[in-house]
């Protein structure tokens, strides 16, 4: 990728990170059924993208921008998807 294309990927990448944040603060806490049906889902999308290398080089550059329990978050669901 050229430099453009890499910064339009993390670009991209920051603007999905704020949607998964949203949706964290919507639906995390799982204080009804349709909520919990609903960060299920949501759950498995972010950690589709937790196994990219690209993804993950995007949340170490703005992670820290981020909500403190979002962050935690996905501190955690990125050490779970590390291969060995």
């Amino acid at each position: 990728m050229t430099p453009e294309q890499r910064k339009q990927e993390l670009q991209l990448f920051t603007v999905l990170l704020a949607i998964f944040e949203r949706a964290f603060v919507m639906y995390g806490d799982m204080s009804t059924e349709r909520q919990a049906e609903q960060w299920h889902g949501w759950e498995e999308y972010i950690r589709s993208f937790c196994k990219r290398k690209n993804f993950g080089r995007a949340w170490k550059c703005s992670g820290a921008t981020f909500d403190p329990k979002f962050q935690g978050y996905m501190q955690r669901a990125m050490a779970s998807n590390l291969t060995p």
